[in-house]
């Protein structure tokens, strides 16, 4: 069985990924890695009106993690200051996750 954790998303995360500060639910913030999106998205209005949208992401190793993320959660992108929460979580069963993320402001 391949290990997807160690073997993929682990080494993409080294790459790619870089410090946020997540803050569970009634919990202590901790630091770890992670890859940051803007995730830019086209969206069509009615009558065909193109209209571009942001949807932020973060995504890396469920491992990372001191407690399964959940919707409410806290991202802090260190790199620019930026503070989101979460609004959906998606695990995609082989040790990786994507987190959806709601503009909350500028962090601390």
């Amino acid at each position: 069985m391949i290990d997807w954790d160690a073997l993929v998303i682990g080494p993409c995360v080294g790459v790619f990924g870089e410090p946020v500060i997540f803050t569970p639910v009634g919990g202590d913030p901790v630091e770890i890695d992670l890859v940051y999106d803007e995730g830019n998205k086209d969206v069509a209005l009615a009558g065909g009106t193109p209209l571009n949208s942001s949807n932020p992401i973060v995504s890396g190793q469920m491992s990372v993690f001191p407690v399964e993320p959940q919707t409410g959660d806290r991202i802090l992108i260190k790199g620019t200051g930026e503070e989101f929460a979460v609004s959906d979580v998606d695990d995609d069963g082989k040790g990786g996750v994507v987190l959806s993320l709601n503009y909350v402001g500028p962090g601390l």
